[in-house]
């Protein structure tokens, strides 16, 4: 099987909340929700790789400076690497709906999304309970169906 290339798509790396946030449950400043997005762990990894393959990266999370951050690293690191950064609270779902409009116009073809999903019960570690995993999954699809 040939290799596929990478070069010159666009890559969506955004996280999504827990099913509690949408359901409209409050979450406070002290516990936000643990959808980190593209500006840490393995959204930061992800986005990292795919600037090495030489993707187009439009990268969202909540904490801009982050984000800013990385994109500057990123592009030092990938020569002619293009990058697009964007702040979304992804416990808004209007926001989260129109999350392509914060980038230019000639990146609204997305070819590779990353839901960068974070769910954190707290009932145990993560490859200690089904629970965890399949709350985890559930968040991960239901969101996905929003960008299909």
């Amino acid at each position: 099987m040939p290799a596929v290339s990478l070069k010159s798509k666009v890559v969506l790396i955004t996280g999504f909340p827990p099913p509690r946030a949408l359901a409209g449950e409050s979450l406070s400043a002290a516990s936000p929700p643990p959808s980190a997005g593209a500006s840490s762990g393995i959204g930061k990894a992800c986005a990292e790789q795919f600037a090495e393959a030489g993707c187009v990266l439009l990268l969202c999370a909540r904490q801009i400076d982050k984000l800013r951050e990385l994109k500057a690293q990123l592009e030092e690191r990938h020569e002619g690497v293009r990058v697009e950064v964007a702040q979304l609270d992804v416990c808004d779902r209007a926001a989260v709906a129109n999350v392509l409009s914060l980038f230019p116009e000639d990146l609204q073809d997305v070819h590779v999304l990353v839901n960068n999903a974070g769910l954190a019960l707290g009932t145990a570690a993560v490859h200690e309970s089904r629970v965890e995993v399949r709350c985890a999954l559930q968040a991960c699809a239901g969101r996905v169906t929003q960008f299909s």
